[in-house]
C-alpha cells in the first residue's frame, strides 16, 4: 500500500512541533482581536486577518513548498510557520505600516516564540518582509541574508520570507469576506470593493507541473454593473480584479528572485465568470500573465540595474560616468 506524503508544513516540524504549538496557541488568542483592533484605529472593517487567514496562508505555503527541489529543514519550517502567525498581527495597531508594528506584538510575546533574541528577531524579519499596499519600499526581501546560522543551524531567511510573502498574496480569497455583510449592505462603502474582491476569488490552484498558478473568480451580474468607492474615486469590480491580478503577477516575479532555485512558477492564469440567475455564465474572461517580449528599458538606464554605480564606493560616492573616469585619469597624470 502506498503512503501519501503530507503536504502540510505542520507535519514537517519534527522535534519543533511542541514548541510551535505552544507559540501558535498564544498568538491565536491575539489574532482573534486583530480585526477589531484595526477597526478601532482606522474606522474601517478589514477582510479577515485572523486565525482563518493564517490557516489559508499556511495552506498556500504548504502548496508552494511541495516542490521536488524544496528542501526546508525542520527548523526552517518552524521559523516559517511562526512568521506566518505573526505576519498580520501588527494590524491590531491599525493597517498603516502593520508589517513594522508587528515587532511590538512580537516583542510582547517574547519567550513564547523563543528565549533567544536572535531567533525572535529572525522570525520578525521574515514576517515583516510583506508590505501593506501603501508602503513605498516594496523591495523588502533583498535586505535579508540568503543564508545564515542561528543556534548552529543553517537558515535561509530570504527564501522563507519570499515563500511567506507570495503565499500571503495568494490567500486573499472568499473566506476572508462576509457574505452576509456584503449582501445586506452593512459594510462601509470605502471597504466594500476589497470584500467583494475577496469573495469573488473562490479557487487558487498551485500547479508545480505546469509551473502556473490559477486564479478562479466568479462575479454576480448585479455586482459587475455597479461601481464601488476606492481611494476617493469609483471603480468596477472587474477593474479591481484586473489590477489585483497584475499585482499577483508582480509578486510572482519578485518571489522568483529568491526562490527559483527550489520553487519555480512562470505564469499566473486568470479565469473570470459572470453569472445571472441561470446555471451558465453570461460572460467568460480568461488571460495569462507572464513575461514576454523585449524587457522594458530601465528608467535610469544601467544605474537602475546596478544602483551601486550611482554612488560608487570605490570612487568616494561619485557616479560612474565616462566624464568622471576621464577626470580621475587626468588627475593622476598631473
Amino acid at each position: 500500500m502506498s503512503v501519501v506524503k503530507s503536504l502540510d508544513l505542520r507535519d514537517k516540524l519534527g522535534v519543533w512541533k511542541s514548541k510551535y504549538e505552544l507559540f501558535r496557541d498564544r498568538v491565536e488568542k491575539e489574532l482573534s482581536f486583530v480585526n477589531s483592533g484595526a477597526a478601532s484605529v482606522d474606522g474601517g472593517l478589514l477582510t479577515d486577518h485572523g486565525v482563518r487567514h493564517v490557516e489559508t496562508v499556511i495552506t498556500r505555503a504548504s502548496q508552494l513548498t511541495n516542490a521536488k527541489n524544496c528542501d526546508l529543514t525542520e527548523y526552517e519550517v518552524f521559523l516559517l510557520l511562526a512568521a506566518i502567525h505573526l505576519h498580520d498581527v501588527g494590524n491590531i495597531h491599525g493597517r498603516q505600516d502593520h508589517q513594522c508594528t508587528l515587532k511590538d506584538v512580537g516583542n510582547w510575546l517574547g519567550a513564547t516564540v523563543s528565549s533567544d533574541t536572535t531567533v525572535l528577531r529572525t522570525i520578525m524579519l521574515i514576517a515583516a518582509a510583506h508590505t501593506s499596499s501603501g508602503h513605498q519600499d516594496k523591495d523588502t526581501i533583498s535586505k535579508l541574508l540568503p543564508e545564515t546560522h542561528i543556534l548552529n543551524k543553517k537558515v535561509r531567511p530570504k527564501l522563507l520570507a519570499a515563500i511567506l510573502r507570495f503565499a500571503d498574496e495568494l490567500s486573499d480569497e472568499r473566506q476572508r469576506a462576509s457574505q452576509y455583510l456584503l449582501e445586506t449592505g452593512k459594510l462601509p462603502p470605502t471597504v466594500q470593493i476589497y470584500h467583494h474582491l475577496s469573495y469573488a476569488l473562490h479557487s487558487v490552484v498551485i500547479d508545480h507541473e505546469s509551473r502556473e498558478v490559477e486564479l478562479h473568480f466568479e462575479i454576480r451580474k448585479d455586482y459587475a454593473v455597479r461601481q464601488f468607492e476606492k481611494c476617493g474615486g469609483q471603480t468596477y469590480l472587474l477593474d479591481e480584479i484586473l489590477e489585483r491580478s497584475k499585482k499577483i503577477h508582480l509578486e510572482r516575479v519578485y518571489a522568483m528572485y529568491s526562490i527559483r532555485d527550489v520553487i519555480q512558477f512562470d505564469a499566473i492564469r486568470v479565469f473570470i465568470e459572470v453569472f445571472d440567475e441561470g446555471l451558465n455564465p453570461i460572460e467568460r474572461i480568461g488571460y495569462k500573465l507572464a513575461e514576454s517580449g523585449y524587457p522594458s528599458e530601465p528608467s535610469d538606464g544601467v544605474y537602475t540595474l546596478a544602483p551601486e554605480l550611482a554612488k560608487y564606493h570605490e570612487w568616494k560616492g561619485q557616479k560612474v560616468t565616462g566624464a568622471e573616469l576621464a577626470r580621475r585619469i587626468e588627475g593622476r597624470m598631473e
